[in-house]
């Protein structure tokens, strides 16, 4: 689900904000890779959290900065 966000970013982001939030995808999918067993409601928060970045980021960024247009 979190994956189906970033498709959608270069639109409301500039540029330089892409692998900024393509690395914390990644640092996120590895963490839950890796706790899915020993912290199991651990794994159902992150991908919830970086939702909660991702939109305070882009929400943050079009009043603050005037991105997307």
């Amino acid at each position: 689900m979190v994956g189906a966000l970033l498709p959608t970013t270069p639109q409301l982001a500039p540029a330089w904000a892409l692998p900024v939030f393509a690395t914390l995808w990644f640092v996120i999918a590895a963490l839950v890779l890796r706790w899915y067993r020993i912290r199991a409601i651990t794994t159902l928060l992150l991908p919830m959290a970086l939702v909660v970045v991702w939109l305070a980021t882009l929400w943050a960024g079009s009043n603050l900065f005037g991105w997307g247009g």
